[in-house]
């Protein structure tokens, strides 16, 4: 018998890779190492529990990240690696423009296993990757019969797609992307024994039934709401439970209240705004109207938003 304590898989999401330190954690003395350090340390978990990773999406936050950090993935993100792409790796957030991306090039590369091998079976896992803008499929569309008959075998869905429970979700959060138990119900979701998530950065699990739901949350914390929050990963274990494990952040440095009370933080810049709008079809809207939908995707803080919409007024 398998013991039921043995990990078979490190489950993170969200890791989000910039250039430049977010404004709440520029009082960092080295961004890039300040981003090594939870990639050692998941990468530490891989080699002790012999294992591989899987990354639920968004490995950097912008799709055409500078050669610097992208050389920075090629080196430090763990080589034995499942992973699919989330909106922030797609230009435009549009799955048939990733080769021009970033995220393309850790596949050419050999850093990462390619997300379009979507149907993946390593030891006593059978993977289905649900990369951004693709929707979860029932698991008997997805195996041959040989393999769904094989009852060891532990069924995951890895999806980035945006779901929360409770309080684990951003104020703006539709109720339509509310996780319950009807979901389970439905044809699309039906047999997983996990499913793991990405896209939610406030991590949350549960369990309905014999499938575990586990969200992995953001890997590195970069802005001011995150004080209070404690980044972890998870151990899949071989039964199909996952245990978190939480992260050291006893180095990470930010900004003080008093040294950020006069700073905004700016969680855009003016590429990715227009590209977004583009995107959005500001020809059918008026531009003060597709801002606005920007602003409610990207969870804008109230100060920006002030700045913007006061600058509409003067046009």
């Amino acid at each position: 018998m398998p013991k039921t304590n043995e990990v078979i898989a490190i489950l993170c999401a969200d890791i989000h890779l910039q250039h430049k330190a977010p404004v709440w954690r520029s009082a960092e003395d080295d961004w890039y190492e300040a981003m090594r350090r939870p990639l050692k340390e998941i990468d530490n978990l891989s080699k002790i529990h012999n294992c591989p990773i899987i990354i639920a999406g968004d490995i950097f936050d912008k799709w055409n990240s500078c050669p610097e950090l992208i050389n920075f993935a090629l080196t430090y993100l763990p080589s034995d690696t499942y992973c699919i792409p989330g909106q922030h790796d797609l230009p435009n957030h549009q799955i048939e423009d990733i080769h021009r991306s970033a995220y393309q090039t850790l596949i050419e590369a050999g850093k990462i296993i390619e997300y379009n091998n979507d149907s993946v079976y390593h030891g006593g896992m059978f993977l289905k990757m649900f990369p951004f803008g693709t929707k979860m499929t029932p698991l008997q569309n997805t195996l041959k019969t040989r393999l769904h008959s094989d009852k060891r075998r532990i069924n995951i869905a890895v999806c980035h797609e945006y779901k929360w429970i409770k309080e684990h979700k951003y104020g703006t959060a539709s109720p339509d992307t509310e996780f319950k138990a009807k979901h389970l119900e439905g044809d699309r979701v039906k047999g997983w024994d996990v499913i793991v998530y990405g896209d939610n950065h406030k991590g949350w699990y549960t369990k309905k039934g014999k499938t575990t739901i586990w969200n992995c949350g953001s890997l590195i914390r970069r802005h001011s709401d995150e004080i209070d929050y404690k980044p972890r990963v998870g151990l899949l274990m071989i039964d199909g439970s996952v245990e978190p494990h939480f992260l050291d952040i006893s180095q990470d440095k930010f900004l003080t209240p008093e040294q950020s009370q006069d700073v905004i933080e700016y969680d855009f810049d003016m590429g990715d705004m227009m590209e977004s709008l583009n995107q959005l079809g500001a020809s059918d809207l008026d531009f003060e109207q597709a801002l606005e939908v920007y602003m409610k995707l990207r969870k804008t803080t109230q100060a920006v938003k002030r700045i913007l919409l006061k600058a509409m007024e003067t046009k």
